[in-house]
Formats: C-alpha cells, sequence, structure tokens
C-alpha cells in the first residue's frame, strides 16, 4: 500500500500521479519531482474548482497559484524545486 492510495476513492488521477512519484523516488528523482508537479498542479486545479474560483486567462500554474493565498502557501514548495 502506497502512500497516495487514499486517494483512489475520490480522485484516481491524483493517486495514480502520487504512485508513479513513489516508484520515481529512488531510482529516478528528476521523474519524481515532475510527476509531483504535476500531482500539485492536479490538486491546485481541484482547489480552485472547490473555492468556487474561475481558472486565469493565461493558465498557467505560477498564475493559479497567485490566485489564492491557501493554494500559494501550499506549493511554493513544488513550484521552487521544479
Amino acid at each position: 500500500m502506497g502512500n497516495f492510495e487514499f486517494l483512489n476513492r475520490k480522485w484516481k488521477e491524483l493517486a495514480k500521479l502520487g504512485e508513479l512519484a513513489e516508484q520515481y523516488l529512488y531510482s529516478d528523482t528528476n521523474t519524481c519531482f515532475i510527476k509531483m508537479g504535476m500531482l500539485a498542479e492536479h490538486i491546485v486545479k481541484y482547489m480552485l474548482a472547490y473555492d468556487g474560483m474561475a481558472e486565469p486567462d493565461d493558465n498557467n500554474t505560477y498564475a493559479k497559484v497567485g490566485l489564492s493565498s491557501k493554494v500559494c502557501k501550499f506549493f511554493c514548495v513544488f513550484m521552487v524545486a521544479r
């Protein structure tokens, strides 16, 4: 059982990205970071939808994260690492 399996009930795509990141953790850390970044981007999309916020016109992750201080604080680590 992986660390992301609990996501399978509601968010299968998030669980899959998390599982892929785990698989690459020791064998290919660059791919692991890419998968974690993709996971973070999907979570940002869900957070914006949950908060009822429209996605920005330029539709990039930096713009999306800037929309909400909650999102920004949560994901700044992933964005710096990538």
